[in-house]
């Protein structure tokens, strides 16, 4: 689930365009609310959970800018 939801976060992200129709924009906004909000929620339950699996830490430090990730109001 985290890797899916990281990577339409990331996808959506690129789709991004200020020059976009309005109805564009908001479905690209609820996206990335759904998409990047779980993947961030998820972001620091894998990091306790799997401390020490190589894995799972590179897969974290590759979507590490999650952690940052604001909620489009």
């Amino acid at each position: 689930m985290f890797k899916a939801d990281a990577e339409i976060c990331v996808h959506l992200a690129g789709e991004w365009d200020v020059d976009l129709p309005d109805e564009n924009k908001a479905e690209i906004k609820r996206g990335l609310n759904e998409s990047c909000g779980r993947a961030k929620a998820l972001y620091p339950v894998l990091q306790r959970r799997y401390p020490h699996d190589p894995a799972v830490k590179q897969l974290l430090r590759k979507y590490r800018d999650l952690k940052s990730y604001q909620a489009w109001g």
